[in-house]
């Protein structure tokens, strides 16, 4: 199948247009410049301990929020060295004038201004490395307790280690991971670090944008870039008759545990085989 990708940006609009053979089988149109997903070293411009909240000037119109639930507990390269983040109330952990690296996560809307988090997601095609906290975890939508168990292990091996030493960093393996070796998953981490490094890099030598996010038509565009090919489909398709089989011959046991089993009244059973 011959596919093409039409485009034709402008600086407040972009508009996208995918033909298969010759036909438009999508389009897509995305207005304004996306904040959501960007990484900012911001100052801290008011600290509100009865909202247990912060307002940081990230260089935006307006100041950013950023709740107490989402102030990490440790300082990361690019912040301040003499300003550890702290635990416990919010006055205690941030000070006005404090510089510090956040992500936004939800856009401004209104009169109000984005809303931020200290603990950064970088997302990948396979994983999320979260650089600020440490652990793994495996997308609910892959359901199989066998792939769940084998995925977590090779996440446990590939995941990047921290620059200061110590713990590594965490992440999170994607849906589209289910059935993939570990390579592919070491190429993930080992590409969103070296994004990271970059982050961190940038912070400590200004006070600006530190990365910005892709808008979401290229983030679309690169998964249609990135489906898998027919050797990975036929890897998939693999995996999912293993799967098929492992639930067959766990219902095939189920039905003959049935049938070796006798009923007898309301409550007692007996094993047939003994049954005299």
């Amino acid at each position: 199948m011959r596919k093409e990708i039409l485009a034709s940006v402008d600086p407040a609009e972009v508009r996208v247009a995918i033909l298969e053979d010759g036909v438009l089988s999508g389009i897509m149109v995305e207005r304004g410049e996306p904040l959501a997903g960007n990484i900012y070293k911001g100052r801290v411009a008011s600290v509100l301990p009865g909202m247990e909240a912060a307002f940081v000037d990230i260089g935006l119109e307006r100041n950013a929020f950023l709740p107490l639930a989402d102030i990490r507990s440790e300082r990361i390269g690019g912040e301040e060295l003499e300003d550890a983040i702290g635990r416990g109330p919010i006055a205690e952990r941030l000070r006005v004038g404090q510089e510090i690296l956040v992500q936004v996560t939800k856009e401004p809307r209104g009169s109000k201004g984005a809303r931020a988090t200290t603990y950064v997601a970088l997302p990948g095609h396979y994983i999320v490395l979260m650089p600020t906290v440490t652990g793994v975890g495996v997308s609910r939508r892959i359901e199989d307790e066998h792939e769940r168990k084998r995925l977590r292990g090779l996440a446990e091996r590939v995941r990047p280690a921290q620059a200061r030493g110590g713990e590594r960093m965490g992440l999170i393996v994607r849906t589209a991971a289910e059935g993939i070796e570990e390579r592919d998953l070491a190429d993930d981490a080992r590409f969103l670090a070296r994004l990271w490094e970059g982050v961190t890099e940038r912070a400590r030598a200004t006070r600006a944008l530190c990365r910005r996010s892709k808008r979401s038509i290229a983030r679309s565009i690169a998964k249609r870039k990135n489906r898998k090919p027919p050797w990975r489909k036929r890897q998939h398709d693999r995996w999912q008759g293993v799967r098929r089989e492992r639930r067959q011959r766990a219902e095939g046991e189920g039905v003959r545990q049935r049938q070796g089993r006798v009923r007898i009244g309301p409550v007692a059973e007996v094993n047939a085989g003994h049954a005299d």
